[in-house]
């Protein structure tokens, strides 16, 4: 015995069931010595004063980027939980202790504060997450189990904090709503320096706006005077395309695209001297809607999208399916009609 006994992680005495008990090489300790099936081993492991252990690990990080679904998010304490994939074929060749994924039930621990940008600090966004937010993150794990840091929305790739504040803006949103078109974007430009607005359009219409090294989609973002034209490039059927800038200008944006679409030599209507032109295609435009405020955009029985389709006589917004774009599955919705609806 005095050349030392075994010890089980389970033998270890810790302050609760959701803290993973350890021991560190030279830490004092006292327990009991008992006969087990491979020899002398320690049992009722605990501190020299007798009381239980207080493990403190190192954060151990896991290479790669993983990808999960929101569970849980405590609104009041800014806290929240992340169900991901924790199979081998996840993990690789990384090894996480099987006592630290028993740990809370595999679920991935995560703070507001690790939502990246101003998350946390005074005079920061609210914390708030949306349950079923699909979410990218770092994964680490320590005595208390595994935790995510730098959490970002797996669409947009975005720390989760730029999104927050959503239920603000709708406030406002809904102030200015009896206004005109234009006086609306007026109103919240006084409000709103910046904000983006991202469409959902297929491989092809993305490749047309992006155009011929570039060209086409540099020279919408100088006739906008747009701050950014981001569009995707994946492997996906769907790829979104941001818009980034002023209210007004990102409107523009919008319907210089939609516009540009339209025009495309598919859609294109008959040139003059050819047969009589038919009337104007409609337009079909998909606006990305994240998942915290599709709700309230839709309404109780789709009474948000019916009040504006009558204030927009001649247009017609209608749920789309959610598709496969970006990092993730989007919802979006569909406004069809006449360019000027």
């Amino acid at each position: 015995v005095a050349s030392g006994v075994f010890v089980h992680y389970k033998d270890i005495e810790s302050v609760d069931d959701k803290t993973l008990a350890s021991l560190e090489e030279g830490q004092e300790v006292v327990f009991d010595v008992v006969r087990g099936e491979k020899g002398w081993q320690a049992s009722g492991v605990k501190g020299p004063d007798g009381n239980p252990i207080r493990t403190r690990l190192h954060r151990n990080m896991l290479a790669g980027i993983f990808r999960g679904v929101v569970t849980q998010w405590n609104t009041e304490k800014a806290y929240g939980w992340i169900s991901t994939d924790l199979s081998p074929q996840a993990l690789g060749m990384q090894r996480v202790p099987k006592s630290v994924l028993g740990l809370n039930d595999g679920r991935v621990y995560f703070r507001w504060r690790d939502c990246g940008g101003q998350a946390g600090r005074e005079g920061g966004p609210e914390p708030f997450v949306q349950r079923g937010k699909h979410v990218l993150f770092q994964l680490y794990w320590d005595e208390k189990g595994l935790g995510a840091l730098q959490v970002c929305d797996a669409v947009t790739c975005r720390p989760l904090s730029y999104g927050a504040g959503g239920a603000d803006l709708y406030k406002r949103l809904q102030a200015v709503q009896e206004l005109s078109g234009g006086e609306q974007l007026a109103e919240l430009a006084s409000d709103l320096e910046k904000c983006s607005v991202c469409m959902c359009v297929v491989r092809a219409q993305a490749g047309s706006i992006i155009g011929q090294k570039g060209d086409t989609v540099k020279a919408l973002k100088t006739e906008t005077g747009l701050d950014r034209i981001f569009v995707e490039n994946s492997m996906s059927d769907y790829r979104l395309v941001e818009l980034k800038g002023t209210p007004v200008n990102v409107a523009a944006g919008v319907l210089r695209i939609v516009d540009h679409l339209a025009n495309e030599p598919g859609n294109a209507q008959a040139s003059e001297g050819s047969v009589p032109p038919s009337p104007p295609l409609p337009v079909e435009l998909r606006l990305v809607v994240p998942d915290d405020g599709f709700g309230r955009v839709v309404g109780k029985g789709k009474a948000q999208l019916s009040t504006i389709e009558e204030k927009c006589a001649g247009s017609t917004l209608t749920i789309a399916p959610k598709v496969s774009a970006g990092c993730g599955v989007v919802q979006a919705i569909t406004i069809t009609g006449e360019g000027e609806a």
